[in-house]
């Protein structure tokens, strides 16, 4: 393989056991739970312990890993972290305000409005090209068209994010508002719990929070974090799953079978005319997730 990021050295990259999105607020603990079929949890394939052997042969992968871009910087990492830092005061602020003059309460800002990410950041599997996917969790007292009609221009007055980049796409599948903030993608979407305001120690794995949703939009776009929080609980060993889907991504990658993306080292093998085309109806990042995880 040929390097196709240039990244860095290790020492420059954030490995597995550097993320936790249990620093979120709404993601909660993240306790293991094995898969079960027909009943029975589904038992590991093997439990032995890995031999000197193996460790060399992970020590090489890993090496490999980070010459061909499969991790990300640190200092880009802790951009990303600041990002949405950034995007969760403006939320918030925004929300505060927009109950105060809807309804007339003053509420703070944790019953407003939260943010969760979700997707290959939460997974701790990103790269330096990886978006990050955003909910933002809402009450009910919060108009969902309101939310796509006003918040774009929230973001659009941060000098940080690039004024063409926004876009909204309320009728998709999972309405979601796009843009670059500090030339990192974003999708931005909402979610409106059937409650005054958000409960306190809000966990968006809770099943509680789906009973009540009478959109089917909120319930789609709930299901995104919690799938990447369902697919964390069912490894064992999250730090050895997320060194298994990282190399997954890259070789789908680099045989252009990955969906939904534009390698920027395409495989030699496709035409510049078939490279997109090529992509089409192969699995998606969460799809690998989840058979990586099974």
């Amino acid at each position: 393989m040929s390097s196709d990021a240039g990244n860095g050295s290790a020492n420059d990259v954030c490995r597995e056991e550097e993320f936790d999105c249990k620093i979120w607020p709404g993601v909660g603990e993240i306790s293991f739970r094995p898969f079960v079929s027909a009943s029975i949890p589904k038992e590991p394939l093997s439990d032995r312990a890995p031999d000197a052997a193996d460790e060399a042969r992970n020590k090489r992968l890993i090496s490999e890993l980070v010459k061909q871009g499969g991790y990300e910087l640190r200092d880009r990492n802790e951009q990303r972290e600041q990002i949405l830092l950034e995007i969760k005061s403006l939320l918030e602020s925004w929300a505060v305000e927009y109950i105060q003059k809807t309804i007339g309460e003053t509420v703070s800002e944790e019953a407003a409005c939260q943010i969760v990410p979700f997707g290959s950041f939460c997974l701790g599997v990103h790269t330096m090209e990886s978006d990050i996917d955003v909910l933002c969790v809402v009450p009910r007292s919060i108009s969902r068209s309101d939310f796509f009609a006003e918040v774009p221009a929230v973001l659009a007055a941060c000098k940080r994010v690039k004024q063409s980049s926004l876009l909204t796409v309320q009728d998709a599948f999972v309405p979601v508002i796009r843009l670059q903030y500090d030339e990192i993608d974003i999708d931005l979407s909402v979610a409106r719990l059937a409650c005054t305001t958000l409960p306190e120690n809000f966990n968006v794995a809770d099943d509680e929070h789906l009973a009540q949703l009478s959109e089917q939009k909120d319930m789609t776009c709930m299901n995104g974090p919690r799938v990447t929080i369902e697919i964390l609980r069912r490894v064992p060993n999250v730090k050895h799953f997320r060194t298994l889907l990282r190399s997954i991504k890259l070789w789908a990658r680099r045989h252009c079978i990955y969906s939904n993306m534009v390698s920027p080292s395409p495989c030699p093998r496709c035409s510049p005319t078939s490279r997109r085309s090529s992509q089409v109806g192969f699995p998606g990042g969460v799809t690998w997730a989840i058979m990586a995880a099974h």
